[in-house]
């Protein structure tokens, strides 16, 4: 059977999202979540999932496009305020902001972490992937040679896109906002990352056919020790969230016996990520 971990993104974006991604914890849907540390709702949410420890990896969602930063970058945004990732894409092509303030930044939100649940993180990925753009990728880098010493950890890599959009806009801008050199600096440090990545649709699906569909896509086409992401969450009241249609429906997804049979369709042993 192929193995591969199922995240859930966006983990404390607020207490909606953040029940449904238990709810699916407890009951062994998923095997990784990704905390977003900079919002006022991820606190509470870090002592629900201190429970579950043991059940899932516990990730940092490094975050340069949501909300507010947890201090000032110079350079970005004033008032700790931060860009949609356009902007945040441009201003990293054209020097806008340094590399020693990204991972000033970085090691705030890695701090929260560390202070909300008492380790390291079980593996490192970006809040729609800024985590390999140039600059930051530079700061990622740092981030793991400073602080990542002897821990046992995996990076999301994004460059070997698998699944039913591989070629379409959204997809290609993801692989060329500096994947490829992240997937070849990890290999050359041997950091744990996983063989393939899915999980990108257009979350527009409207029924569960529809996203049985998409998902039977990313199940079939993942390689083994593959990621798949996904969004999940209870119906909340955030409309600015982009996701906010999808989430339900996600969750529905992933709590059904559909689920369960696209699994088994496709032999898939949803794991734990450290041993990719």
């Amino acid at each position: 059977m192929k193995q591969i971990i199922l995240c859930a993104d966006d983990f404390g974006q607020n207490a909606e999202i953040s029940q449904g991604i238990l709810k699916l914890v407890r009951a062994s849907r998923i095997t990784a979540t990704s905390c977003l540390v900079t919002t006022r709702d991820f606190w509470e949410a870090a002592l629900q999932l201190q429970s579950c420890k043991t059940l899932i990896d516990i990730g940092l969602h490094l975050n340069l496009t949501h909300g507010y930063a947890l201090g000032q970058i110079p350079g970005l945004m004033p008032d700790r305020r931060l860009p949609s990732v356009g902007k945040l894409l441009l201003s990293a092509f054209l020097h806008r902001f340094t590399v020693a303030s990204i991972l000033a930044e970085f090691e705030r939100q890695l701090d929260q972490f560390v202070k909300a649940f008492g380790r390291l993180p079980d593996f490192i990925d970006g809040h729609q992937h800024i985590h390999h753009f140039p600059r930051i990728r530079a700061a990622l880098q740092a981030l793991l040679q400073k602080r990542f010493k002897d821990h046992a950890y995996y990076v999301r890599s994004v460059w070997n896109v698998q699944g039913s959009s591989w070629r379409d806009a959204k997809t290609q801008v993801i692989r060329y906002s500096g994947a490829r050199p992240l997937e070849r600096w990890l290999t050359q440090k041997a950091i744990a990352h996983n063989t393939s990545f899915s999980g990108i649709y257009g979350f527009k699906a409207k029924t569960p056919e529809d996203l049985e569909a998409y998902f039977q896509k990313f199940l079939s086409e993942s390689e083994d020790g593959g990621l798949i992401m996904c969004h999940p969450g209870l119906q909340g009241l955030d409309l600015s969230d982009p996701l906010y249609y999808s989430r339900q429906k996600e969750f529905d997804f992933l709590m059904s016996e559909r689920f369960d049979a696209s699994l088994a369709r496709n032999q898939v042993k949803l794991i734990r990520g450290m041993g990719v």
